[in-house]
């Protein structure tokens, strides 16, 4: 295939078709090959050009394959037939050319003239034809038909992608999606080193479809989408089985007596539970026992030359570590310390100058257990609430000290007792000298009373004032 430049192009077109018309069924070779390549240069289509950065050169190749009328007709063709998960995909550019003496049955007894460049092959001369693909990493679960071994890990081509500046278009763009599982009908590749390719774009390629609700308690069998919106036939579960049969007999007396029977479903049913199991469900220990069993079980099951004893010797093993897989302990329950944070915020807010000793001490107690509580991650929601409690009760039961008393004023009662002894008896008449010794006397017990109160100074004073009032001058 040769790809047009031309250093005064921003981009250059290239529209590649290719039409294959081949045999049917009935393998008929008289059928024509029509190869047609249309190479333009200078001719830019809007509709394929990229508009980026680097210069991409688009080709969009339109081919037609051998259309299948049955599953079983395709399943006969396919050379393998397996459900696989897409680990992961890349582009390549691969060899497509095939010695004649390896062209696929289908193509004997067409004239040279008439193989298509990409199946030709120069003997004198070796000549590399490449195309673009898109190999897809897949990983095994089961085999249906071929020799592909279950978990094995191998590479599914298909027709298209962008590689080193060249993007190849084709009508059949039904990328493979990571993490997905699909049953993939397949050509084994006749050269060493290539990746399996699928029998056509639009009958090979199935996936789990969605049940309808409506329809699914009279469903009596499991069916695969076809992911191409081209594609004719529909697979089931028992199309698979039948197949498996057809290529896997049970029942062979002659190979039974023969030899031993190797069986490894035991085996298969352990792997695909361990499979089953989380990681971060178990102990680091348990898990990679496991792991080390599970790689063990593994090897043992490719090894097509594997004994029934060493079969069943990984398969106990393998069954012994999931059960003794140790489980992590549960995860604790969410817990709400906001009562609790409020509780302590609330004993420090309290001030010891304003509370009796013992109740001030009580309280040190609980808020010490609440701070600890607090402070402990793995702390439970009961052992929150009964410090919350505790500590509730010690703020509640906190006693005040009673309030300090008012300051005493004594400054008008020992001035009037002053006066009162500084007047002279003979002044003053008997009676009402004798009138001013009661109040004198009541005044002085009063000022050196610690004890005495505001109201009993007042009190005293003014009676004291009213006898040197009521003093009469001789």
């Amino acid at each position: 295939m040769k790809f047009l430049k031309n250093n005064n192009l921003k981009i250059a077109t290239l529209f590649s078709c290719f039409l294959l018309v081949s045999c049917y069924e009935d393998h008929n070779l008289e059928q024509y090959v029509v190869n047609f390549r249309i190479e333009q240069e200078n001719e830019i289509k809007e509709e394929t050009r990229l508009e980026t950065e680097e210069e991409i050169i688009p080709i969009i190749s339109f081919s037609s394959y051998i259309q299948y009328d049955s599953i079983d007709s395709i399943a006969n063709r396919a050379t393998d037939i397996i459900r696989g998960e897409v680990l992961s995909y890349r582009v390549e550019k691969v060899d497509v050319a095939i010695p004649i003496h390896l062209l696929p049955d289908y193509m004997f007894g067409l004239s040279p003239g008439l193989i298509p460049p990409k199946y030709q092959y120069i003997i004198d001369e070796p000549n590399p034809v490449y195309d673009i693909f898109t190999i897809y990493s897949i990983k095994v679960h089961d085999v249906f038909k071929g020799s592909i071994n279950k978990y094995e890990i191998i590479d599914f081509a298909r027709r298209g992608g962008e590689y080193e500046g060249i993007r190849l278009f084709t009508h059949e763009e039904n990328p493979l999606t990571i993490g997905e599982e699909f049953i993939l009908f397949m050509e084994a590749p006749i050269r060493e080193g290539r990746p399996f390719f699928r029998i056509n774009p639009s009958q090979a390629v199935y996936r789990f479809a969605e049940p309808n609700p409506s329809n699914l308690a009279h469903s009596i069998d499991v069916e695969f989408e076809n992911i191409s919106e081209r594609g004719s036939l529909t697979l089931t579960l028992t199309d698979l089985m039948n197949i498996a049969e057809a290529n896997f007999p049970t029942d062979n007396p002659e190979d039974d007596e023969a030899t031993p029977k190797i069986t490894r479903e035991k085996l298969a049913l352990a792997i695909q539970e361990a499979e089953e199991r989380i990681q971060t469900t178990y102990t680091q220990i348990s898990w990679a026992r496991l792991l080390n069993l599970l790689r063990d079980a593994r090897n043992v099951y490719n090894n097509l030359e594997a004994t029934q004893l060493e079969i069943d010797d990984v398969t106990n093993n393998l069954r012994l570590a999931i059960e003794t897989l140790e489980e992590l302990p549960p995860e604790p329950e969410p817990v709400d310390r906001t009562e609790l944070i409020a509780a302590i915020e609330a004993a420090e807010e309290r001030m010891q100058t304003m509370y009796t000793p013992i109740s001030w001490a009580r309280l040190q107690n609980p808020l010490r257990d609440a701070r600890n509580v607090y402070s402990n991650l793995n702390a439970t929601q009961i052992e929150i609430d009964d410090v919350t409690d505790n500590l509730r009760l010690a703020i509640e039961t906190l006693e005040e000290l009673p309030p300090e008393p008012e300051p005493i004023d004594r400054t008008e009662l020992i001035a009037a007792i002053q006066e009162a002894e500084a007047r002279v008896q003979a002044t003053y008449t008997p009676i009402s000298w004798a009138r001013l010794q009661n109040p004198l006397r009541d005044a002085r017990n009063i000022r050196d009373n610690a004890n005495a109160t505001q109201e009993q100074i007042v009190s005293t004073t003014e009676i004291l004032i009213g006898a040197l009032n009521g003093l009469v001058s001789r």
